[in-house]
């Protein structure tokens, strides 16, 4: 009776660990001022979940010349924050201040701190903090860079089928 019990929760856990979807986003930005990503979709479970940014910076150039992030905002904020960032200058302990200073005030959700070519960072959105069936924006704030390097980030809406965002992970993760 006891091997049976334990056969019965082992398979409840192995099937719930099946039905576990990764809410792990992977960007990359280069030299050329471009992330790999344009457009990035999650499945609406990610809404109820720890969603993490994983950015690196694969190409050579130090953070004071060609530094990236990545910076997330809620839909049609982008224009409105450049200004912001513009002003915080080339200087990359100011402009992660200036993405804390943001984050604090709720312009911004999460953002990467700036690093230069072969660095990389990772930051996490809370749960809750993303809406299912919303879009969203993420953009690099280096000044000049929003203009190239810029996104968007889509929640499917709940009860849409998760098989199109599994894959494009799946697609994504053979690169």
């Amino acid at each position: 009776m006891k091997m049976s019990l334990m056969a019965l929760a082992f398979a409840g856990f192995t099937a719930q660990a099946a039905l576990a979807v990764d809410c792990t986003i992977t960007l990359t930005g280069n030299d050329q001022m471009q992330y790999d990503k344009k457009e990035i979709k999650l499945p609406a479970e990610c809404a109820k979940q720890e969603i993490k940014i994983e950015f690196k910076h694969i190409g050579k150039l130090p953070a004071a010349a060609m530094g990236h992030n990545v910076v997330l905002v809620p839909n049609g904020k982008l224009s409105a924050l450049q200004p912001r960032y513009a002003a915080a200058g080339a200087d990359p302990a100011k402009i992660d201040a200036n993405s804390e200073q943001l984050k604090t005030s709720g312009e911004v959700i999460a953002y990467t701190k700036i690093v230069g070519g072969g660095a990389s960072d990772s930051t996490t959105v809370p749960k809750d903090k993303l809406k299912a069936g919303e879009k969203y924006q993420y953009f690099c704030s280096f000044p000049g860079h929003f203009a190239l390097m810029t996104g968007t980030l889509e929640i499917e809406k709940a009860g849409t089928s998760t098989a199109a965002a599994e894959k494009d992970k799946k697609a994504d993760k053979k690169k």
